[in-house]
């Protein structure tokens, strides 16, 4: 059964997760189906985010199957500026985390 998602989470392992996924690493998540992580000009799943952060805090990807929702706040609780977005919504809807 999922669980909510580990604490440990920084800044810096969501940033090299974001590099990860700009250099095309293979990962099990899919598209966002609700909210989009925007950091500077690129979206991202936030669940793929979360889940390939937790590589650089235990060593290996947390999968979809192990945590369920969440991801806004663990992303908000890292310090990094960025954007959720609900998909195929307007820029109004946007939320804007500090």
């Amino acid at each position: 059964m999922p669980q909510s998602i580990p604490k440990g989470l920084t800044r810096n392992h969501v940033l090299k997760a974001i590099a990860d996924l700009d250099a095309g690493i293979e990962h099990p998540f899919g598209k966002p189906t609700g909210y989009e992580f925007v950091h500077g000009e690129k979206r991202y799943a936030p669940k793929a985010v979360v889940g390939i952060a937790f590589r650089h805090v235990t060593g290996q990807i947390l999968k979809p199957s192990e945590f369920s929702g969440g991801e806004r706040n663990a992303l908000r609780s890292t310090s990094i500026c960025y954007t959720t977005t609900k998909r195929s919504l307007h820029s109004r809807d946007r939320n804007v985390w500090y």
